[in-house]
């Protein structure tokens, strides 16, 4: 099932004008990388949302970090349940939707409906439902009489600016359909991610070793579970490959020349066995320590 929704992601990316990089089976916390324009988004892709773990969201939001781009969870179903057309819901943090809300969603359409543990709920400019009351001369008690509320109800619309869905109806249909009431999910919106250092990888010894000798180079490190296993930074950055898997490292070097092109910055691979690239530089660990600073690095594998 997942492969099918994958190649339906992946068209409907394609054909709204996105380039993407399939990065399935790089056991990487994102499936598809793609970019239009200013709007870069890392999909993670599968059925259940249910099964989009803490930590792999976790990962998700780094990886969106570190590449400025928007983290999305795409999937059909909530446990037993589908997801419902229109609406955002949400895995810690992270907007999760179905296909053909994402078909909208990527045509600038963005949904008004957001699900919050299981109940769907619309987001309104509360200061405007403040001075629509006050122009209609209506008290908050009056107001919630017309919608068939409790007055601590409107009470919390007008400071959360968070409506159930079923009262947001009601609530355009008594001022006359005025939608711009309704503040529509920002999807796109690149949100800076909370740090969280309860997640504690197990990393690899090699790995390990090539971002401490990136480090004493001088450039900022940070190990990820993606197609690249670290990235580096300074003035420019480096996504790094770090392996000696032969089965993989062909297809994880290719992946990451292929998203160096999308998001920019430079690929390189770091690993002890033989491998031709012509787009990827590859280096054994030991040849890092000739390296002065970041600069003599970039020089290196920027040709």
């Amino acid at each position: 099932m997942k492969p099918y929704l994958l190649r339906r992601v992946i068209g409907l990316l394609e054909g709204s004008g996105f380039s993407v990089s399939d990065c399935n089976g790089s056991r990487s916390c994102f499936d598809v990388l793609a970019r239009k324009g200013d709007v870069l988004i890392l999909v993670k892709v599968l059925n259940n949302i249910e099964g989009v773990t803490r930590n792999a969201v976790h990962e998700l939001k780094k990886a969106s970090s570190l590449t400025g781009g928007v983290p999305l969870v795409v999937g059909e179903r909530l446990k037993s349940s589908k997801l419902m057309d229109g609406v955002v819901y949400e895995r810690y943090g992270v907007s999760a939707l179905n296909l053909s809300t994402m078909g909208n969603v990527v045509h600038n359409a963005m949904p008004v409906a957001h699900s919050i543990r299981g109940n769907y709920c619309a987001r309104i400019n509360a200061g405007m439902l403040r001075r629509l009351r006050d122009v209609m001369d209506l008290t908050q008690e009056k107001l919630a009489q017309e919608l068939g509320v409790s007055k601590q109800s409107v009470y919390r619309y007008e400071n959360s600016g968070r409506v159930p869905f079923d009262i947001m109806e009601r609530m355009l249909k008594f001022f006359e359909e005025d939608e711009s009431l309704l503040l529509h999910e920002q999807v796109f919106d690149v949100r800076t991610p909370n740090e969280d250092s309860s997640f504690n990888m197990r990393i690899p010894s090699t790995k390990r070793l090539v971002a401490d000798k990136l480090e004493h180079m001088g450039f900022s490190t940070l190990i990820i579970n993606a197609p690249f296993d670290v990235v580096a930074r300074e003035n420019e950055t480096v996504y790094t490959v770090v392996s000696d898997d032969n089965r993989r490292l062909e297809h994880k070097i290719s992946l990451v020349n292929e998203i160096t092109k999308v998001v920019g910055g430079y690929g390189l691979c770091v690993t002890r066995r033989r491998v031709e690239c012509r787009d990827v530089a590859v280096l054994k660990p030991e040849e890092l320590d000739s390296f002065a600073s970041p600069d003599e690095l970039i020089d290196r594998i920027g040709h």
